[in-house]
């Protein structure tokens, strides 16, 4: 029944040791595990804690979106000077060639000088200029490129005409666009340096007696009273991103937390809102995990030592099966359950189990090597597949994700039965034939489990 390499398939098998690759490629060993992060167990719990954590959190959201907010301010003002250019090309035979001239001029310098924050801004570490430098030219330079526009209405035009010009509503625009940094200090900065220029070209360009009756105040008020308004509202978007900042470390700690009750595709569902998933059948792979004579272990060694032993024992089962796409549905005592497909969709669960099962024997083989504890460490495991209905079971203030099926009742019965086997990992003929003919197995015989009428007929790796 059983089909190896030189049965003429030149295709990879299921198991290592015919010399065919089972392992998802990067498969990590012992020391891949031992080299982890920590787990969260051991990361601390303590209030100061948190609260440093929960405060970094808030500062990187911020500054995530701080620099954001500098990114699009840079694209607004390119392409603002951009428009300006198109403009003065359009309108030079009415302007005049060389005022349009001197104002593309203008148009163009902005645009380099905004394109180049805006490399700046994004380059990598290593090869960018202090920020805090590059954004304090830039708050600078902003407005001053409003003032040397009026500058030229007034050397074009006359007095006159600069004191009536529209163009001081570009410090307003400049204004506004800088207030996309989250950063109201640098939006007040702006605006003194608006106001100060305004001053300084109606006094000292335009001159007192060039007013023609239009004091200045009024519009350096204006500019005034909008870079006031928009620091208040750069100040409170601060604040949101802030709040924004703490609630999603909220939700990934409580995600976190919560994802070693139930998997993580569990818990990030029920974090949505409402119930994780309503109960629905499904085409599944089950497997069956069992620590074989526990109960003889637990009597050669203290309570405490057993336990801290299945605690690092799960820890690196789950990390195997999480890694082939699988879900940890319920820890058994000495043995755990784990479906593929389901709550997750998995294209292919049945080779996902499979080469999660024999990884599991490999890990299993390195622990043992260990010895102390991990001496007589063995497993037994059981695959099969088919349909089954996956969901929310049990009361209204106690519900827990879980599949119910035959399937699953079978997958148990077939780890029962490998304890009775040379081998360690015995599966059913509804996985071998998801497997198709590759499969290196062997037939058990028709053999009757527990709970079911007929004859079932069940296979087993064969160098499991």
């Amino acid at each position: 029944m059983g089909v190896t390499a030189g049965d003429g398939y030149d295709l990879p098998v299921l198991t290592p040791i015919t010399d065919i690759h089972v392992m998802a490629p990067g498969r990590r060993t012992l020391r891949d595990l031992d080299d982890a992060p920590p787990s969260p167990e051991e990361r601390p719990t303590t209030t100061t804690a948190e609260s440093a954590a929960s405060r970094r959190a808030i500062r990187v959201a911020v500054e995530a979106e701080a620099a954001h907010g500098e990114l699009v301010t840079c694209r607004m003002l390119v392409a603002l000077a951009a428009a300006a250019m198109v403009y003065l090309l359009f309108a030079a035979s009415s302007l005049g060639w060389s005022t349009a001239l001197r104002f593309l001029a203008l148009a163009g310098v902005a645009a380099g000088f905004f394109g180049t924050v805006w490399y700046l801004l994004g380059a990598p570490l290593a090869s960018r200029p202090p920020l805090r430098l590059v954004r304090r030219i830039d708050a600078t330079l902003e407005p001053t490129f409003a003032t040397v526009a009026l500058a030229l209405v007034y050397t074009d035009q006359g007095a006159a005409a600069a004191v009536d010009s529209p163009l001081v509503v570009l410090y307003a625009v400049v204004l506004a666009a800088g207030a996309s940094r989250l950063r109201p200090g640098y939006t007040l900065y702006s605006g003194a340096i608006a106001c100060a220029q305004l001053l300084a070209f109606y006094y000292l360009i335009v001159g007192r007696a060039n007013w023609a009756g239009a004091s200045p105040w009024p519009r350096v008020a204006l500019v005034a009273a909008a870079a006031g308004v928009l620091a208040v509202l750069t100040a409170r978007m601060r604040r949101l991103a802030a709040e924004n900042g703490t609630e999603a470390w909220r939700r990934r700690r409580l995600e976190d937390e919560f994802g070693r009750y139930v998997s993580p595709g569990v818990a990030r569902a029920i974090l949505r809102g409402g119930h994780a998933y309503a109960a629905e059948r499904r085409d599944v792979t089950v497997l069956f995990c069992d620590v074989r004579d526990f109960t003889g272990l637990c009597e050669q060694r203290l309570p405490e030592d057993v336990c801290a032993m299945l605690n690092q024992f799960y820890e690196r089962m789950c990390s195997i099966i999480e890694s082939h796409g699988g879900t940890v549905n319920k820890f058994l005592g000495d043995g755990l359950l784990a479906l593929f497909n389901a709550p997750d969709e998995h294209p292919n669960h049945c080779k996902a189990a499979s080469e999660t099962a024999h990884e599991i024997l490999w890990a299993c083989r390195e622990l043992r090597e260990q010895g102390g504890l991990w001496s007589e460490l063995d497993v037994g495991i059981g695959l099969d597949t088919g349909s089954v209905v996956c969901g929310p079971i049990g009361a209204k203030n106690r519900l827990e994700y879980t599949a119910i099926g035959s399937t699953v009742n079978r997958a148990a019965r077939l780890q029962g039965l490998s304890r009775h086997t040379r081998h360690r990992i015995v599966l059913s003929k509804d996985c071998l034939d998801r497997l198709g003919p590759r499969a290196n197995v062997i037939e058990l015989g028709a053999v009757r489990l527990k709970g079911f009428d007929e004859l079932q007929t069940v296979f087993a790796f064969r160098h499991s």
